[in-house]
């Protein structure tokens, strides 16, 4: 069986596009960071799991863009923005950010129930 074409706005394929090229790396958005590491889950109706967990590391050359976008085929406008828990590990004293996201689209139109559950671990110089 065929996958349905996942649902896609030009203009935010674009826009994420351009704030790919315009962010900074690594290194240069967070200087005593040389890597971070994302783990993540993506979660449905009910907490079901949607992907296997996985893990996402950025080394310090890396694109310092964090935004995800939602797994769901059915999802239109949505995604993860990962910036302010990339902040938060790469400026704590442990260097660890972790919590739950939901996702910002809409899905059959009504909210998209996908949740994102993180933990970004910091690794200083």
């Amino acid at each position: 069986m065929a996958l349905k074409p996942r649902v896609t706005d030009l203009q935010q394929r674009e826009r994420r596009q351009r704030g790919y090229a315009a962010s900074r790396t690594i290194s240069e958005r967070f200087p005593r960071v040389r890597e971070l590491v994302f783990e993540l889950r993506f979660k449905g109706e009910a907490g079901k799991p949607l992907l296997s967990p996985y893990k996402q590391i950025y080394t310090g050359d890396m694109q310092a863009f964090f935004e995800l976008q939602c797994p769901s085929r059915e999802c239109a406008g949505g995604g993860f923005d990962l910036s302010p828990a990339a902040d938060r590990a790469a400026g704590s004293h442990d260097g660890i950010s972790h919590g739950l996201i939901k996702c910002r689209g809409v899905a059959q139109g009504s909210a998209c129930v996908v949740e994102l559950q993180y933990e970004i671990v910091a690794f200083t110089t």
